[in-house]
């Protein structure tokens, strides 16, 4: 019989993005602060209507980051992900995807967004796929734990 055993060193590199981690959650507080801040740093903020959606969701994604990090819902994760889609259709919304910065710092955030709520989605789903194989057994060696993305 030929047992394979993996490092300790191993496990955590195979670990890193696959189990949620606060970096996620403080990721997504500083993807907040800077598009809060991203009409100022593209110098576009003659537009208020721009500043005052920019700022809004902003705002909405810096308390879904923490509110993550005090309780993980898979409902958070998905309103990331659906704000990083807007983030990326603003310019085209508000007619200034033809000029300027904005539309490419706005573009750029809103795909880091999503691609972080995409990360945090996809680690859910895999961490439940064994918790729900194992919900109709009776065996108390394999309790079903929620995994980060449950609604408690």
């Amino acid at each position: 019989m030929k047992f394979v055993t993996k490092s300790v060193r191993e496990t955590e590199q195979a670990g890193f993005f696959t189990k949620h981690r606060t970096w996620e959650d403080l990721v997504g507080i500083v993807l907040g602060i800077t598009i809060i801040l991203s009409p100022w740093m593209a110098r576009q903020s003659g537009d208020p209507g721009v500043v005052l959606v920019t700022a809004l969701l902003g705002l909405v994604l810096l308390t879904l980051a923490q509110y993550e990090l005090v309780k993980a819902h898979r409902f958070v994760e998905l309103f990331e992900l659906g704000c990083g889609g807007v983030l990326m259709a603003l310019p085209l919304l508000l007619g200034y995807a033809g000029a300027g910065q904005l539309r490419f710092w706005h573009l750029t955030l809103g795909a880091l967004v999503a691609l972080l709520a995409l990360l945090e989605l996809w680690q859910g789903f895999r961490s439940a796929a064994p918790n729900r194989r194992s919900e109709g057994s009776t065996s108390d060696s394999n309790p079903t734990v929620p995994f980060h993305g449950d609604i408690h």
